[in-house]
């Protein structure tokens, strides 16, 4: 059996000097879902390596982002376990994640 797909986070707009959307991609059986989480946060607050916030002290909310990209991470895997190992559109899988 394939090993379970992993989801990446990234940046839409990577060398902004502002806040920029935070983009949850899953690759499956050929496909590429490219999924807006709604979350922002600014590049130099990102971990590009890990995919996630970098830890501050003064900004305790890259803490909740980091939180709710891991629960996005669950429930894409969920997802593509649930349906089959990957036997959605990528039309249904967006509908679920919403």
């Amino acid at each position: 059996m394939a090993k379970i797909p992993k989801p990446r986070f990234n940046l839409k707009k990577p060398q902004s000097k502002s806040e920029t959307l935070i983009y949850l991609i899953f690759r499956y059986r050929g496909q590429k879902l490219r999924y807006s989480t709604q979350l922002t946060i600014r590049p130099n607050e990102w971990d590009f390596e890990a995919q996630r916030p970098l830890e501050r002290e003064r900004r305790p909310d890259l803490w909740a982002i980091r939180r709710q990209l891991d629960e996005y991470a669950g429930f894409a895997k969920t997802i593509y376990i649930e349906h089959d190992y990957g036997a959605i559109s990528m039309e249904d899988f967006k509908v679920q994640l919403d």
